[in-house]
């Protein structure tokens, strides 16, 4: 496996202090046109409003048409391939 550069251009902002999960859904489809690697953070604090925006944003996304995949995925690789397991 080689390197796969993926780039975003949506940024939910879901790290900024006083987020709401209503606000990271709202931020994601606002800035959908920008690309299509939507981008939530897994760690750095409170976590919560990024997990409760989890299904709202993945039912509007399908609502649109939108498909939704791992970049795994994308690029034919599997989970383990993309994402090695740290020592």
């Amino acid at each position: 496996l080689g390197y796969v550069n993926v780039g975003l251009h949506v940024d939910t902002d879901d790290w900024e202090a006083g987020t709401t999960a209503d606000s990271v859904v709202a931020r994601a489809l606002a800035r959908r046109d920008r690309g299509n690697v939507v981008l939530l953070h897994d760690g750095g604090g409170d976590r919560a409003a990024t997990v409760a925006a989890l299904g709202p944003l993945i039912d509007s996304l399908r609502a649109r048409g939108d498909t939704l995949v791992p970049v795994s995925a994308l690029v034919g690789v599997t989970r383990d391939a993309a994402m090695p397991p740290l020592p």
